[in-house]
């Protein structure tokens, strides 16, 4: 809408207003409320290398923006009302929550928590070499395992950490020989 007011009293509305000889525009525009809320995000629990995805549904009288958080830090790229992880991994599971601004104002989300689901890792095939006491450990593609050993089952001390792109490593205990018996165990980190 524009109005547009010549003279001395003007009032003090939207228009074009003339002030010591110059022309300038005032320009108005009703924004309205700070966007709502319908549809909060879920809490998910969903297996390693599975997608997952969080979703709001949000009733804004104009543009909203978004922008996904994780543990209170901003998730790159994530500026839609959905966030999807294509394939969730041990370093996705944490607090998600979302900010949804528009031209009034901001809201935030309930959080939602993302449990990701780790099958166990397998110890298979253990013998005894001339290296050392050596097995493979198994799991998933892609994770870190850590190798634990132990001498009561109680007390348990990391003696090897790494990744597995093919979900398959093998582990040799050089030390082996030296203790009269030790327990194994491998993690997925």
């Amino acid at each position: 809408m524009t109005n547009t007011y010549f003279g001395h009293s003007l009032p003090r509305a939207a228009g074009v207003v003339l002030c010591f000889g110059m022309l300038v525009t005032r320009l108005c525009a009703q924004v309205g409320p700070p966007p709502v809320i319908l549809t909060q995000p879920e809490s998910l629990a969903v297996p390693y290398g599975d997608p997952a995805s969080f979703a709001v549904t949000v009733s804004s009288t104009t543009y909203p923006t978004f922008k996904w958080y994780k543990n209170g830090s901003a998730v790159p790229s994530a500026i839609r009302s959905t966030l999807t992880i294509d394939r969730a991994v041990t370093t996705d599971a944490g607090i998600y929550f979302v900010e949804v601004r528009n031209a009034s104002g901001s809201v935030t989300s309930s959080n939602a928590t993302l449990t990701v689901e780790v099958p166990p890792a397998t110890c298979a095939s253990p013998r005894m070499t001339t290296n050392g006491f050596n097995f493979q450990v198994q799991g998933p593609t892609g994770v870190t395992f850590v190798v634990l050993v132990s001498s009561n089952m109680t007390d348990w001390m990391p003696v090897f950490t790494n990744s597995a792109p093919t979900g398959s490593l093998n582990f040799t205990d050089t030390t082996a020989a030296s203790r009269s018996f030790k327990y194994y165990r491998a993690v997925i980190q």
